[in-house]
């Protein structure tokens, strides 16, 4: 086994094993690492480990973004920006100056979104120049600062592209770790993807404020039948939706 804390590993692997055939079979397009902790180095040990013993078809590779790990496939990754549709997602202000959640119109997406798009290609680009060696692996934490300078990257927003999301949050100024006092005690409508299987894993799970649901639900529906589809075609688990409403004193991102 690849990781020093070989019991807390052991407890999160089958599904974290899951998670990362998704990310091969094309299902997600990047996979973030959040049950327990693993230097870079173990989680990169592991992918070649599972790789070479015919559990996933591509050799998974790791990247870094302000001390969150990311798990892709790269070609694939490209594939998934250089396809990206502006109507693929919807995108929500939940900014501090808000009194209340805003849904952007689609003439607004281009200019939230395009910083993001720009940051990953740039992302993509390093990853292609260094793929002949592992120092690279730990690259982009230190190079993020300079990169979020000149981009004015959105984490929240750049996150939720990774993962795949069909709904983002955007909020301006551009401040990590902050509360959104607009989402406040607002109902929001929480979106699950669960694999129906003796593991079950929730492949998916993003928001959207209730009172969105209209304006929102066709870009998920189309969403949820590409995903089934992906998932049917791939051979992957069957996937169900469930759809749950919270309403949360504080919100943080």
């Amino acid at each position: 086994m690849a990781f020093k804390n070989k019991r807390v590993a052991r407890k999160y692997l089958s599904k974290i094993l899951i998670y990362l055939q998704a990310v091969d079979k094309q299902i997600k397009p990047s996979y973030l690492w959040d049950l327990f902790s693993a230097d870079i180095s173990e989680i990169h040990n592991y992918l070649k480990e599972i790789h070479s013993l015919g559990l996933t078809k591509s050799c998974l590779s790791t990247f870094s973004i302000s001390d969150t790990i990311f798990i892709t496939d790269i070609a694939r990754l490209q594939n998934y920006l250089e396809d990206f549709c502006l109507d693929d997602v919807e995108i929500v202000d939940v900014s501090e100056s808000n009194s209340s959640p805003v849904l952007f119109r689609p003439d607004e997406k281009l200019a939230t979104i395009a910083p993001v798009l720009k940051f990953v290609q740039r992302l993509l680009d390093d990853i292609y120049k260094l793929s002949s060696t592992e120092q690279h692996y730990k690259l982009f934490d230190n190079t993020l600062d300079s990169l979020n300078a000149h981009f004015n990257i959105n984490l929240t927003t750049l996150f939720g592209f990774l993962l795949g999301y069909p709904v983002l949050y955007w909020y301006a100024p551009q401040t990590p770790d902050a509360e959104f006092s607009c989402l406040s005690m607002v109902p929001l409508n929480v979106h699950q993807a669960i694999t129906i299987n003796e593991n079950e894993c929730e492949l998916f799970s993003f928001s959207v404020p209730q009172k969105f649901s209209k304006e929102t639900e066709k870009t998920i529906n189309i969403w949820v039948s590409q995903m089934k589809t992906k998932c049917k075609i791939s051979g992957f688990y069957k996937v169900q939706m469930t759809k749950k409403t919270v309403i949360l004193p504080t919100v943080c991102m």
